[in-house]
Order: structure tokens, then C-alpha cells, then sequence
């Protein structure tokens, strides 16, 4: 959905689901192993086409992404302040 927070799916997780070589994994679109180095890394969504691309924010204007490579991006736990007790009890 346009705004959401996603990242690109890891490449073992597309290729245990979609099947795949070395060299390109089968998702609606092909993730060739070139695309690698987008595995992990966040973007926005800025708008998802009618044949499945989605278009993100920062562009990527040399790969084209489908939805099946991506996932939410996990909010990032918020650390909390240790109590007293339990620097008491260390």
C-alpha cells in the first residue's frame, strides 16, 4: 500500500519460496543475483502498478521490483532504560 515502509526480502527467503539457481530466483519479476545487494535495505512505497511493479522511494530506476519481493519493515525495538532493581540485581 502506497506509504508503507518495506524492505526487499532476503534472497534465501525468495528462493526456498519462489525456486530459483544461483543466478535468478522466479518471482513475478526475476531477482537476479546483481539485485543481491538490495536484500535488507528499506524503502517506501510510492505506488504499485496494475501489472504488480512497485515504484520506491528512493527510485530505483535500474531494477524493476514486484510485490512478492518485498515485506513490512520491522519496526526496530525500542530500547528501554534498565530499572534500578535491575542494576541491583545483576
Amino acid at each position: 500500500m502506497p506509504g508503507d515502509k518495506v524492505c526487499i526480502r532476503s534472497w534465501d527467503d525468495m528462493l526456498a519460496e519462489f525456486g530459483g539457481n544461483e543466478v535468478r530466483i522466479h518471482c513475478r519479476l526475476i531477482f537476479t543475483s546483481r539485485m543481491k545487494y538490495l536484500c535488507g535495505k528499506e524503502f517506501v512505497i510510492e505506488r504499485i502498478d496494475s501489472d504488480g511493479r512497485v515504484r520506491l522511494l528512493p527510485a530505483l530506476d535500474v531494477w524493476s521490483i514486484s510485490t512478492d519481493m518485498l515485506e513490512l519493515a520491522a519496526a526496530r525495538p525500542v530500547e528501554m532504560p534498565r530499572s534500578f532493581a535491575d542494576i541491583l540485581f545483576e
